[in-house]
């Protein structure tokens, strides 16, 4: 069917399987049941980086490094990767990682404040530009973070962007 419509096939990556030696695998899932399920080793992966999370945040000063942050987002994903096959542990994995969210340290308050003024300057001249659009919205990103250890800053912040909003075409 492939060389029909002209599309080569990479030996490579091609794999001939009987049905009988080993779980049917298409893109890292398990196709042999009436839904894609993912394999139980990676569920347990998937278990172990929300325990690493949860040890990491343990540790007072790490919950509030990007380093930490990224081991979260990556983690977070991976629980997601969870809901989209319907597993049955998607709730309670979330539900644990969401109890070790990453905290704003007193670095991202300097940063968001110096971003923020930034864009201040730059309204005038470059509000409909791609870079000024990105930048606003990295720092309301930023924003929920420092939300939910310092609210009534990221407040104050998010009404000095409101006057500043990019323009859209």
């Amino acid at each position: 069917m492939l060389l029909e419509r002209g599309l080569p096939i990479n030996l490579q990556k091609t794999r001939i399987e009987r049905i009988s030696t080993s779980p049917l695998m298409v893109h890292g899932l398990r196709v042999a049941f009436d839904q894609p399920r993912l394999p139980a080793d990676e569920v347990g992966r998937i278990r172990a980086s929300v325990r690493y999370a949860e040890l990491l945040y343990a540790e007072a000063s790490f919950r509030f490094t990007s380093s930490y942050r990224k081991t979260f987002n990556r983690c977070l994903g991976r629980v997601n990767k969870l809901k989209r096959v319907g597993h049955s542990q998607h709730k309670a994995l979330l539900g644990r990682l969401l109890q070790v969210r990453p905290l704003a340290s007193q670095r991202d308050l300097v940063r968001a404040h110096i971003a923020a003024s930034r864009l201040e300057k730059e309204y005038a001249m470059h509000k409909d530009t791609f870079g000024y659009h990105r930048r606003f919205y990295v720092l309301q990103e930023r924003l929920n973070l420092i939300q939910r250890t310092y609210p009534r800053i990221a407040g104050r912040l998010r009404l000095r962007l409101k006057s500043i909003r990019p323009e859209f075409n």
